[in-house]
Parts: structure tokens; C-alpha cells; sequence
């Protein structure tokens, strides 16, 4: 059930659970300021050839997004006025027990997509680009190693 999650804000850096490091499928941008929603987004649009979690990697997200009114840290209800602004759509995973399960998803794909992975632990937040849903969820699916085909919606 996806209502029984109300999560508050997404912050700027959490070392991932090792389960999730191990499949090599999400980007984790190591940023500084509260906005690891717009450098995820960044992550995937201009994916970085080496060390994909160093902001350096990437374009400032204020120089390829229109964050006009959207404030840091990025909350749910905001992702929608974001994906206005920029004409992109936003799906949000986030992992209940040992699965990874959808939070938001988005009411209108886009051409340009990105799925994000919420992780929260000890009151602090944050998103991550998912760069292979296939690889992050197919073991929770089944136990046959090999791509799966997910359907993001």
C-alpha cells in the first residue's frame, strides 16, 4: 500500500543499503546541498561516461531544469509541478523490507523519463537515479537470472 508511506523530505546524501549498491542498477549523486531530486534528474538526462556519482560529472541541474518555485528539500506533492515545468516525467520506487516497491507514479509518460529511488533512514531522505529498474527489481520477481521487461507504470 502505497498511502501508508508518508515521507517528508529528501536530503542530500545516504550511503545505500548494500543489497541495492551490489546490483550496479541506480546512480547516487554525492551532493551537497538539499538537491539530490534535481542532480538525480541531472544523472539521467546527461548520464557522465566516469565516477557517475561526482557532481562535477554533471551540468549545474539550474542550467538544464526550470526550478521555478520548487523548493529544497524536494517533497512528492512538488514532483508534479516540476514535471509541468520541465516536461518530464517522474516515477519514485521506494524500498519496503527487502522489495522496491513504486510510491509515485507518473499520470502522463513523457519521451523524456526517469525513475527515482526514495531511500530514507534515521530521519534524512534521498533520491537516486534508478538507471536500470530491470536489474534492480528482477530479483525480488524471480529467481531465473537474466533482463526482465518492467513495465514502469
Amino acid at each position: 500500500n502505497v498511502n501508508k508511506i508518508t515521507p517528508l523530505h529528501a536530503g542530500c546524501h545516504i550511503k545505500l543499503p548494500r543489497e541495492i549498491m551490489f546490483k550496479r542498477a541506480v546512480v547516487n549523486v554525492q551532493s551537497t546541498d538539499n538537491a539530490c531530486f534535481a542532480w538525480a534528474v541531472v544523472a539521467a538526462l546527461h548520464p557522465a561516461e566516469k565516477y557517475p556519482e561526482r557532481v562535477s560529472q554533471y551540468p549545474h541541474y539550474s542550467t538544464v531544469l526550470n526550478m521555478c518555485g520548487i523548493e529544497f528539500p524536494m517533497t512528492l506533492p512538488q514532483i508534479s509541478k516540476f514535471e509541468k515545468l520541465n516536461t518530464i516525467s517522474v516515477n519514485v520506487f521506494t524500498t519496503e523490507g527487502r522489495s522496491i516497491v513504486p510510491l509515485r507514479l507518473t499520470d502522463d509518460k513523457q519521451e523524456k523519463h526517469v525513475n527515482l529511488l526514495y531511500v530514507s533512514r534515521n530521519n534524512e531522505a534521498h533520491f537516486v537515479y534508478i538507471k536500470d529498474l530491470s536489474r534492480l527489481v528482477s530479483s525480488q520477481l524471480s529467481k531465473r537470472n537474466g533482463k526482465k521487461y518492467i513495465c514502469d507504470r
